[in-house]
């Protein structure tokens, strides 16, 4: 217990008799029971925010005391350029004494000061095509190109802007709430349209640009459908549709291509299914996913021999075997969510994709089929600082739920 003037300020503590590092918002766990904390402002406690590069410190006043909340005012000016300070809010006793810390957690500010509802990604301005991306809490933003370096302009709303050139990454200086300092990010833009292999870089690419286009694109429209209750669907995973057909030309199968092979016995069962009222193909997802090898040469297939038992093992333990390596996946590891999958591309390593998908759409409507994407905006593959985080190296702690220690929460 931690005492001032008359009154005290309950904390909880470690075997050794040390203050617990917490969150002032959440109820602790200690030796297996739960402890409530009931946190009272005081006269003589100090709640500061403090840079943790700099030292420096900055006041906050206590607004409105209820429970187990405080709610805080800045006593200070200039949020905007606060809220790219590597900062933690810190209470100290009235001897100066730091009884706790935690991270901010700023996503309503944000929202509040950097709200944009422009383009992101690759746009056309004034007849250039720039690279553009959101990023509020960043000190710097730069363009890595084939070995050179542009660093970005910062412009009103958050966004960070410069001639697209490509492929390329972007370099993000950012303070980081999961490694606790300000760190250099080298992240892939997440509103690509198209990837190199394993989306090491994004491509840049002019979805207006005819020569991503099949032909008869432009002109091309779907199946006139009078009512949304009039729909039918028919899910479809893009790599098991044509894999085993042996109508389809090696080369194709398990492709977007395999869908323009029109004599295929895939595509003549779809024809036949349009003819029946089936209305719409709904395709698992077929956006860039994050765990599927998009070589295809380098996929191996389960080798199970002929004639085994029923409760043989060898099955399973041969799955399991290639499990990582075989190609296969039903796409619900979202890595970026604006590109097409590579590995159902002929050439995943360019942006051939894009066209590859779009004809595939455009024969599906030829069958007669409207065409539907599962798209899981609700989760991505990776978070944090990790290799294949793509949003949390942009803008840390922002695009995801967190619980009441910052946790990013999966349920």
């Amino acid at each position: 217990t931690y005492r001032a003037e008359d009154r005290s300020f309950p904390v909880a503590e470690d075997a050794n008799g040390q203050a617990l590092n917490r969150n002032l918002d959440r109820r602790t766990r200690r030796r297996g029971a739960e402890l409530d904390l009931k946190w009272r402002p005081l006269d003589s406690l100090r709640v500061e925010s403090l840079n943790l590069e700099t030292g420096q410190r900055l006041p906050f006043l206590v607004e409105k005391p209820s429970g187990e909340h405080w709610e805080l005012k800045p006593g200070f000016s200039g949020l905007a350029a606060w809220a790219k300070e590597p900062a933690v809010l810190v209470v100290s006793d009235w001897q100066g004494r730091e009884l706790d810390r935690t991270y901010f957690q700023l996503g309503a500010l944000l929202d509040g000061l950097y709200s944009y509802d422009g383009c992101l990604g690759l746009c056309r301005e004034g007849g250039r095509l720039l690279a553009k991306v959101w990023a509020p809490t960043a000190k710097s933003v730069k363009l890595l190109s084939q070995g050179q370096e542009f660093p970005l302009e910062e412009r009103e709303g958050g966004v960070w802007a410069g001639e697209a050139r490509g492929p390329y990454r972007y370099e993000v200086e950012v303070f980081t709430p999961a490694t606790g300092r300000v760190e250099r990010h080298s992240v892939t833009d997440p509103y690509s349209l198209a990837l190199s292999a394993n989306s090491r870089e994004t491509l840049v690419v002019d979805p207006l640009d005819e020569k991503w286009m099949p032909d008869g694109w432009k002109s091309g429209k779907r199946p006139l459908l009078e009512s949304l209750n009039d729909s039918v669907l028919y899910e479809l995973h893009v790599r098991e549709f044509s894999l085993s057909d042996q109508t389809v030309p090696p080369a194709l199968r398990g492709t977007y291509s395999a869908f323009t092979v029109e004599a295929s016995a895939g595509s003549r069962h779809l024809s036949e299914l349009a003819k029946a009222g089936v209305t719409h193909v709904h395709l698992l997802p077929v956006n860039d996913f994050a765990t599927v090898e998009e070589d295809a040469a380098s996929h191996r297939a389960p080798e199970i021999p002929a004639g085994l038992p029923a409760d043989s093992p060898v099955p399973q333990e041969e799955l399991q075997r290639v499990r990582s390596i075989d190609g296969f996946n039903w796409g619900y590891d979202p890595y970026h969510f604006f590109a097409p999958e590579g590995s159902y591309s002929t050439e995943p390593d360019g942006p051939q994709r894009v066209k590859e998908f779009r004809a595939m759409v455009q024969a599906l409507h030829r069958m007669g089929l409207r065409v539907v994407m599962d798209v899981v905006f609700n989760h991505t593959y990776s978070s944090g600082a990790s290799r294949d985080s793509v949003l949390d190296k942009i803008v840390p702690g922002y695009y995801y739920r967190l619980d009441d220690s910052g946790q990013v929460r999966n349920s």
